[in-house]
Order: C-alpha cells, then sequence, then structure tokens
C-alpha cells in the first residue's frame, strides 16, 4: 500500500545518551528505477536539547 502520512507521527528521544548528531534516512515503498516516487522531505518540530558545555 502506497501512502503519504497526513498527521504527525510524535517520535521521543528522551532514551537517548548524549548524542552529537542526528542522522534522519528517508525510504520509501513506491520506488521505480529512478529512485522513490513518494515525496521525499519530512517535517521536525518541537524538537528540544540542552547544550553541553565543552571542557577540556
Amino acid at each position: 500500500m502506497d501512502y503519504i502520512l497526513s498527521e504527525w507521527m510524535p517520535v521521543s528521544l528522551a532514551k537517548l545518551e548524549e548524542v552529537k548528531k542526528i542522522k534522519f534516512e528517508l525510504s520509501s515503498s513506491d520506488n521505480s528505477d529512478w529512485g522513490m516516487n513518494t515525496p521525499g522531505y519530512f517535517c521536525l518540530d518541537d524538537l528540544e536539547y540542552t547544550p553541553v558545555s565543552k571542557t577540556e
């Protein structure tokens, strides 16, 4: 089944320890010889983080 999500999907990152970066990879169930046929983008909202001071 091919579909595009129309509602927010909450994701909690609370269990992650100290993180230096977050990487997103997109995939689709609808592909052709040239790649994804569905839109390859997403929205990110209300990301909360606490900066860590650098200590040497």
